[in-house]
């Protein structure tokens, strides 16, 4: 049984983002970063927005300045000033950490399955199947809690579900400065069904298929999709498949766990994922900045209970109606992008918005709708659907 600082629990986007930066603060503390798949390869993209003065990644990244939004009666393109759109390919983000890694001296990698994860009076263990480890903090980003149960959150089990495919064309069609944001020109099957496009050059882009649903598809049924999308809208005949991806990410709200003073959730786990869009980079460097400088200030532990405010209302209200059938969903993204420039949607999106500007934004929303779900969230018993949980109790 081999005795650490910290053990940092998961080598996702949080777990490394965490064990990198403790690298690069050139801390005393001895670290283990344990998971089952130590990823190297490109596997998935990350997306985010910031300002264009923001300090620079260090490690690769795309920017498109401009955005465009489509559905089957409207578009708009537009540059999003104040900021620009951001994409990072994981294979390049785990390129640079494990470089940063391997040169950190107090820092062990351990690739095993994690069995157990339980507190301790002072301190915490994880244990595999052939290991054990103490330490004074676990950062615990993976689904396995003190209990060994898994987190599930109050809400409801809807999920934005993807998967994409790094193209080459032929020809140059992609214009690289442009990202497109949604694309709703699909059937929707009562759901919320969209395309992005991500341009890196004139003859390259990831195409991605998105769905905001419960139930997940079959690999094949979205790459009939994804298919389909490039000859018919893109109208693109010859191109090659260079890679594919996917992913699943929670529309909820995360409960972190916080019954042990020593272990610390991070990432999604940890609460660092807005419901309503899926979007999390971002947020987990936030939260891992706030980590170091607790760390570096002797001020662990530091978890809070997150306060609910405004804007987890509305992630409430949009989360509620996105379970809704019966109506159409796709409609109110529709209605968002042709009263708002795209600018003012993703500082709204980034919770950053005032009072009244919130005001004119929900003005362009079908008024309606979303009366009806404040009812159904305040007065539940009126509901007569019970194929979703109702969520006051999230925001009271």
């Amino acid at each position: 049984m081999k005795f650490y600082d910290f053990v940092i629990a998961g080598a996702g986007c949080s777990g490394l983002s965490l064990a990198t930066s403790l690298a690069k603060a050139n801390t005393k503390h001895s670290i283990l970063l344990i998971d089952k798949n130590i990823h190297t390869n490109q596997d998935k993209t990350w997306c985010f927005w910031d300002t264009p003065n923001s300090s620079a990644l260090p490690y690769t990244t795309t920017v498109w300045q401009n955005l465009t939004f489509y559905s089957d009666n409207y578009e708009k393109k537009e540059k999003i000033l104040p900021f620009n759109y951001v994409g990072v390919k994981s294979g390049d983000f785990y390129k640079y950490s494990y470089d940063v890694l391997k040169n950190a001296k107090n820092i062990d990698i351990v690739e095993e399955s994690i069995e157990r994860i339980y507190g301790l009076e002072s301190g915490a263990c994880i244990e595999t199947k052939t290991q054990k480890f103490h330490c004074h903090f676990l950062f615990n980003s993976t689904s396995i809690t003190a209990d060994q149960s898994k987190s599930h959150s109050s809400y409801s089990a809807l999920k934005q579900h993807f998967q994409g495919w790094l193209v080459k064309t032929e020809k140059p069609v992609f214009e690289k400065n442009t990202a497109t944001f949604m694309d709703f020109r699909t059937e929707q099957h009562q759901e919320v069904r969209f395309f992005y496009v991500l341009p890196y050059s004139e003859r390259e882009a990831l195409i991605e298929y998105t769905i905001f649903s419960k139930q997940l598809l079959a690999d094949e049924a979205y790459d009939e999709q994804i298919e389909k999308y490039i000859q018919e809208k893109l109208q693109i005949e010859n191109f090659t498949i260079i890679e594919k991806e996917k992913g699943v990410i929670p529309m909820e709200f995360i409960h972190p766990d916080t019954t042990h003073n020593h272990i610390i959730p991070i990432g999604i786990v940890g609460g660092a994922l807005k419901p309503s869009t899926g979007f999390a980079f971002s947020l987990i460097q936030k939260q891992v900045d706030q980590i170091i400088k607790s760390i570096l200030s002797d001020n662990l532990p530091l978890f809070k209970k997150k306060i609910q405010n405004r804007f987890s209302f509305y992630d409430t209200i949009l989360l509620h109606l996105l379970q809704k059938k019966e109506i159409n969903k796709s409609a109110i993204f529709i209605s968002l992008f042709k009263g708002n420039n795209i600018g003012t949607i993703l500082t709204f999106l980034s919770e950053k918005t005032g009072i009244f500007g919130e005001m004119k934004i929900f003005s362009t929303l079908p008024v309606k709708v979303f009366i009806g779900a404040l009812i159904e969230i305040y007065w539940p018993r009126r509901i007569k659907d019970k194929s979703y949980s109702p969520i006051y109790q999230t925001i009271r």
